[in-house]
């Protein structure tokens, strides 16, 4: 009993915030489309990751923690990249992950976005989530 007690107190739960939070002012879109998760290379969802994605950075000040999580909305433009303004933060187990993310997401976030008939147009993602892990 003592031991699972110490594993709970280990791993971070992931804190919701009383509403979404954005990670910067927010911006209003006209979406085309809206899709609840992004899908993996080669599927054949509207938006996809790449096959070189590489995710965002585990924050040096938290790796005693060794492992997080968030869970992010955001808008996609035709060209594949995060519009910003649009990355809001649905849940974070430490803000310093969610900052990551949003980092990531508004600097180096790439996907790929299939045609919506017959044209690109701006994707919506609903929820998308990132692990962070040491090991």
């Amino acid at each position: 009993m003592d031991l699972l007690a110490a594993l709970l107190l280990v791993v971070p739960s992931p804190t919701i915030p009383d509403k979404p939070r954005p990670c910067r002012d927010s911006v209003s879109v006209v979406v085309d489309a809206s899709v609840d998760r992004v899908g993996p290379p080669g599927s054949d969802s509207l938006v996809r990751l790449l096959p070189r994605f590489r995710g965002p950075s585990f924050p040096p000040e938290l790796r005693s923690l060794r492992q997080g999580s968030v869970e992010v909305r955001f808008v996609v433009d035709s060209s594949g990249r995060v519009l910003k303004g649009t990355v809001v933060i649905l849940s974070e187990s430490d803000r310093g992950f969610g900052r990551s993310v949003c980092q990531f997401l508004e600097q180096q976030g790439r996907f790929e976005v299939r045609p919506i008939d017959g044209k690109k147009g701006r994707v919506e993602v609903r929820r998308a989530s990132f692990a962070f892990t040491i090991g």
